[in-house]
């Protein structure tokens, strides 16, 4: 525990800022360095007020801390499922879940909750994170996160007096993989390939020409699809819990709730899907089932991905690759970047700009060295 000090300080007065100024040291923190705390006033009283409500306060928040043994890995868990696991979306905790065993409970999880310091947080996080190559910044910012909701709660509390996470760097990691769009030739060859076959691959031409997440087209069901008015509803999401595929009642975000005006090739794969099913197997109603009428699975969908890849003698991309590839082709069109935004189903433009920044940079480039306003 940290050990209290007595006494007000020292008061006095600092030319520089014309004002009384007063510091005194609290104690000696668990990293062993001086808790030393400043304050500043118009006179001597003042400041002496001030410094006395100061030490006070820290005084009171000694004696009201909850005595516990918890060690660190211990308190992860309670958090864990007891505040985060009813508050959250299953997908959320199970995330939650991984990112503290596999990383928070090895790096920290031996050491007691009332013990821990901002020094043992700063060294653990650099061995965590110390390979650069090996995770994202968003996954580091996922676990460091995750770890400061805990301790806060903690300190919420009173089994600690601050959360010593507050205020640690974390070490430069790797910025995120970009995925990268597919070339105007390879797309025009796939596409082309997945026209002799479009009972295994109608769904990939979809995605391509609504620019989708997968999530998104795997839970579209027939009543969000208006064929007269050319458009789609986004309003259901399919997900997968443990191998297990079902429907969310929402998207991603709020942004996600949306309507999706289909061009001519999206109406095509619709129309294609509406002949190829049969309603009365189709239980769940879905645009998009497997060949049982159940959801597709996002593991079928990649394999059959990688075979189109292999038989069309074009490096591998991600699922994910087929959304980039929509967004990318209306940039190079020159879409306005509030449409594409809207169409995306992101939160933010910030997000959309940044995604797509290398081809929007393109864009300016090109439209640049074409337009002369001195014409």
């Amino acid at each position: 525990m940290t050990r209290i000090a007595t006494g007000e300080g020292s008061i006095y007065f600092d030319k520089t800022l014309n004002k009384w100024r007063g510091q005194t040291t609290l104690g000696v923190g668990y990293d062993g360095k001086l808790i030393r705390k400043s304050v500043s006033g118009k006179n001597k009283t003042e400041v002496r007020k001030k410094l006395r409500h100061l030490i006070a306060d820290f005084e009171d928040n000694q004696a009201n801390l909850i005595e516990t043994n918890y060690t660190v890995e211990e308190w992860l868990n309670i958090w864990l499922e007891t505040f985060s696991k009813p508050n959250v979306e299953e997908q959320s905790y199970l995330l939650n879940k991984r990112l503290i065993d596999l990383h928070l409970t090895p790096t920290f999880g031996n050491l007691k909750l009332n013990e821990l310091d901002k020094l043992d947080i700063q060294l653990g996080y650099n061995r965590l994170f110390g390979d650069r190559n090996k995770m994202s910044q968003s996954t580091a910012r996922a676990i460091a996160n995750r770890f400061k909701q805990a301790l806060d709660k903690a300190v919420e509390l009173k089994y600690i007096t601050v959360n010593p996470a507050k205020g640690v760097k974390l070490p430069k990691v790797r910025p995120p993989r970009e995925v990268k769009p597919l070339t105007v030739e390879e797309q025009k060859i796939m596409v082309e390939y997945w026209k002799k076959d479009l009972k295994w691959n109608n769904i990939f031409i979809f995605l391509l020409a609504t620019g989708l997440r997968i999530s998104e087209a795997l839970g579209l069901t027939w009543d969000k699809v208006d064929l007269l008015d050319k458009e789609i509803q986004i309003e259901t999401i399919m997900i997968e819990i443990k191998g297990n595929a079902q429907f969310k009642p929402y998207p991603k975000t709020d942004a996600g709730i949306r309507t999706i005006y289909l061009n001519q090739q999206a109406v095509e794969c619709i129309e294609f899907q509406k002949e190829l099913l049969e309603p009365e197997l189709n239980h769940l109603n879905l645009v998009f089932p497997n060949t049982n009428y159940n959801f597709n699975g996002t593991a079928n969908l990649r394999r059959r991905l990688q075979k189109t890849y292999k038989d069309c003698g074009i490096s591998e991309y991600p699922l994910h690759a087929l959304r980039h590839t929509y967004a990318t082709r209306m940039v190079e069109k020159g879409a306005n970047i509030k449409f594409l935004q809207a169409s995306l189903g992101h939160k933010n433009i910030e997000t959309t700009l940044q995604i797509y920044s290398s081809a929007l940079s393109e864009f300016q480039r090109k439209h640049a060295e074409e337009i002369n306003i001195f014409d």
